[in-house]
């Protein structure tokens, strides 16, 4: 069953796994399935049967600089900074493990740096 974000529940209107369901709802930073700790994410995710298909990426950025992206959602946590939204998205990542997920996404932040690229998951099976 694939879910996009941010709904708890899959397509199907089968419910996640509670554990899964409730690291979303006390971790994610918005409506959009962004999380602060991604590897933890991931790690109850595939802990749970899951898997990711989607990737769309923001920049973690202080307001008013250059960004690679353009709107997106304000830090709660640090109204100075926000997540904007990117033209990088990564599809076809269902069929790889864990750690193939990991790598892709640290290759991928490394590659852009000195921004600082922060996944989104999207499309992911739950």
């Amino acid at each position: 069953m694939w879910a996009s974000a941010p709904t708890v529940n899959n397509l199907n209107g089968a419910f996640m796994d509670r554990k899964l369901e409730k690291y979303i709802n006390e971790n994610r930073v918005c409506s959009d399935w962004i999380f602060r700790d991604w590897r933890g994410f991931l790690d109850i995710l595939f802990k749970c049967g899951g898997a990711v298909q989607e990737i769309l990426w923001f920049e973690y950025v202080e307001k008013g600089k250059q960004t690679l992206g353009g709107g997106g959602y304000e830090d709660p946590a640090d109204p100075g900074y926000m997540w904007a939204e990117t033209m990088i998205f990564d599809k076809n990542l269902g069929q790889k493990s864990l750690l193939e997920v990991s790598r892709h996404i640290e290759s991928t932040m490394k590659s852009h740096l000195p921004h600082k690229l922060v996944p989104c998951f999207w499309n992911v099976k739950a």
